[in-house]
């Protein structure tokens, strides 16, 4: 149901046929070892996070706002507490793009 994750799941599977294609029905797998305990090129490879400044001390990664949407609707009726929301607020790349459940008390334009 989610638009941004359906056209990216669509994008990577014209970017496969496309490769499969240009190599006479072949395909390439590529692999790439994590280290472990680190999610952060497996969320970059799944479009749900960015690299926000990459060549610098203060590197992170941020949580792309579809995937936050979506954690947020799994809630139900259960509601985070400001220091938890902040945290997802402060891990979201575009925070003002969720919709925000009524009882966020975080200030989410950033």
């Amino acid at each position: 149901g989610d638009h941004a994750a359906a056209r990216s799941a669509m994008n990577l599977l014209e970017e496969a046929g496309d490769q499969r294609r240009s190599n006479g029905g072949r395909v390439i797998v590529s692999w790439y070892p994590v280290d472990s305990g680190s999610v952060n090129y497996a969320l970059r490879a799944l479009r749900m996070a960015s690299l926000r400044d990459g060549n610098r001390p203060t590197a992170h990664m941020l949580l792309e706002p579809w995937l936050i949407q979506a954690a947020l609707d799994q809630l139900g009726n259960r509601q985070l507490d400001p220091a938890q929301q902040l945290i997802i607020v402060k891990a979201t790349r575009t925070p003002h793009k969720v919709k925000w459940p009524e009882w966020c008390t975080i200030d989410t334009k950033k």
